[in-house]
């Protein structure tokens, strides 16, 4: 075969050595250009075929740009070696502010093609990347942004890291199944009070339903060094669904390692109950059905909906959706209803109005059924409101616990109980009639009872002292007084020091001592500040409530859930790829970056997504 230009066309033979001009890899900048007689050149050329002389064909493009990515990693791993393959022990860091146009065009285009795509382009066009702009820095540019970026986050995630055996820390396990591939990805979560880290991923698709192997990749975790997690800094292991298989898996657990807690991630039990409750109470699931009659009609010709949006008179826009589509699927229902409580008005004018009755659709079948239950059937109505009386309280609290703007002064594992508690007050409140709202109890008792409760819960309840020392709180609850002594004698190891925060903690029931001080001050600082501040004369006990208020009761909620399709092409590529460092820095950066960014500016979690999806149910079928 004839061997070709940069253009394609057939190259003339000539005494003088064939010559192209190529980025350098050990030299930073624009414009550098390396003659393939470098030695460089050629040393990366024979790693990739000893055999082959300086001359280049067409058919070797592919191993050239291989040979020179893998080249350039090479480089960096002599001037800043790179830690263990996929050991990911991670830190948020944020570029220099003139980096991070760069890091977002790396961020948002680094994927295997992109890579050789690039390289084609450098070795074609000068070290330019393939988008020919002057202001897009070239790969070696990017490799050095990735890898500043990766070395900040990785020395912040290490210095959390030296303080979990002070503090304690939980084990997120973040478990998904792509859904092109079926296989199972477990992302490794480290939440603690100093911060939100991502560790590493793990391919467990061998691991589903056999509690035995889980249970040993779990183990896995502890025994990575390099991932400086070891099991006597856990104080609880957080799974992402229940199961009998991973109730083994929980028990196994506590029996290896004592002191450990064994939870379910509080934000999967409560999406547990909106599910429940659209499913096993009847009459919510009636009303579910029939409304999404009405919305499966207006969005089945884009002239219904405009129509309704005529008949708001500009109180509706554009943008204006009646199905309220959201990131955690199973509040659509319970969004949506409460937006056609709002939008009831505009719906029985539209229903009403001349242009409806000569259009086809006031006298198709289905457009009168919709009729017909919007403007005559008033118990359907009523059921509207009763459902989201029901479920508005269960949905705020799943905002509440994924919110990111984290509040100190109320800490989570300080406060579940309590909430729960009031959240079904709430509900108890709004619908006054025991037979209508006795099942939503029935449902968020079954969950609370069987899978959400701790002992954790209990005893963060009850060293809250901005909830113990108020009138409302229940002095001899049983549960809340055996959960404080089970958490006391699975964390504290030593049978003396138990003896002391018992004692302590009379102190404490009967507020003597400093804490009779603290008791005007308990509403103006955190509870873990007040413990700091008061509890200094009784080490144990302070110590001991430090560490519960500090532990998390959530598992990976939706803001953490990011980047999979990194991690699914991570994990489907070899380590022998030249990629593939790139690929386990580039999960790292993106998770833990994003991490850093919620600890440090915080978020208001909206469970609202953009717009409603084509194919949901709410849309798509029949009416």
């Amino acid at each position: 075969m004839d061997c070709r230009d940069d253009h394609g066309e057939a190259k003339q033979t000539s005494d003088e050595p064939s010559r192209k001009r190529a980025y350098s890899p050990s030299e930073k900048g624009k414009g550098k250009m390396l003659d393939i007689n470098d030695d460089n050149y050629k040393q990366a050329k024979q790693q990739q075929n000893p055999d082959v002389s300086g001359v280049l064909c067409q058919d070797d493009s592919e191993s050239l740009i291989k040979s020179f990515l893998s080249f350039i990693l090479q480089q960096q791993q002599i001037e800043r070696p790179f830690p263990a393959v996929n050991s990911s022990i991670s830190s948020c860091s944020m570029a220099p502010p003139e980096c991070q146009r760069t890091l977002q065009l790396f961020e948002d285009n680094l994927n295997r093609n992109v890579v050789t795509e690039s390289f084609q382009e450098l070795v074609n066009d000068g070290g330019r990347g393939p988008l020919h702009q002057s202001d897009v820095a070239t790969v070696r540019d990017e490799v050095d942004i990735l890898f500043e970026e990766y070395s900040s986050l990785r020395e912040w995630v290490q210095s959390t890291s030296y303080y979990w055996y002070i503090v304690r820390c939980s084990l997120v396990l973040d478990v998904w199944t792509e859904e092109m591939t079926g296989r199972t990805y477990l992302n490794v979560i480290v939440d603690s009070p100093l911060g939100v880290v991502y560790l590493k991923s793990i391919d467990v698709s061998f691991a589903v339903n056999d509690a035995e192997a889980m249970l040993s990749v779990i183990d896995s975790i502890f025994s990575e060094s390099e991932l400086g997690l070891r099991p006597e800094y856990v104080l609880q292991v957080i799974s992402y669904t229940a199961s009998p298989w991973l109730d083994t898996v929980g028990e196994r657990l506590q029996e290896k390692y004592p002191w450990m807690f064994w939870s379910i991630s509080a934000t999967y039990c409560v999406t547990l109950m909106l599910e429940r409750v659209a499913s096993a109470i009847a009459w919510v699931r009636q009303t579910i059905e029939q409304a999404k009659m009405v919305t499966r009609l207006i969005y089945s010709d884009p002239c219904i909906l405009d129509l309704l949006r005529q008949a708001s008179n500009g109180e509706l826009d554009q943008n204006s959706n009646l199905v309220k589509s959201s990131k955690i699927k199973e509040a659509t229902p319970f969004l949506t209803l409460e937006n056609m409580l709002v939008w009831r008005k505009h719906l029985e004018k539209m229903l009403t109005s001349q242009e409806w009755k000569n259009s086809c659709f006031g006298s198709s079948l289905g457009g009168m059924r919709v009729e017909e239950l919007v403007l005559r059937d008033r118990t359907f109505w009523t059921r509207v409101g009763l459902a989201v009386k029901g479920s508005k309280p269960i949905v705020n609290l799943l905002c509440l616990i994924n919110d990111g703007n984290i509040d100190i002064d109320n800490p989570q594992m300080g406060n579940i109980y309590e909430r729960m508690d009031e959240m079904k007050e709430k509900i108890r409140g709004d619908i006054k009639k025991s037979n209508m709202y006795m099942p939503f109890w029935d449902i968020i008792d079954e969950i609370w009872n069987n899978m959400l409760h701790s002992p954790l819960h209990a005893a963060g309840h009850f060293l809250n002292p901005k909830l113990y020392y108020s009138n409302n709180f229940v002095v001899d609850d049983e549960e809340v007084e055996g959960g404080i002594r089970d958490t006391i004698h699975k964390i504290v190891d030593d049978a003396q020091t138990q003896e002391t925060i018992m004692k302590q903690l009379h102190l404490y029931e009967f507020a003597r001592g400093d804490f009779k001080i603290g008791l005007r001050e308990r509403h103006n600082v955190s509870p873990v500040d007040w413990w700091k501040r008061y509890g200094e004369r009784y080490k144990e006990l302070q110590h001991f409530a430090i560490i519960v208020l500090g532990v998390a009761c959530n598992g990976a909620p939706p803001p953490h859930k990011f980047g999979r399709e990194d991690v699914g092409r991570l994990l489907s590529t070899s380590e022998t790829d030249p990629s593939y460092l790139w690929l386990v820095q580039k999960c790292y950066v993106s998770y833990n970056r994003h991490l850093r960014e919620l600890a440090t500016y915080g978020f208001k979690f909206n469970i609202e997504s953009d717009e409603p999806h084509s194919v949901d149910d709410w849309i798509a079928g029949y009416y």
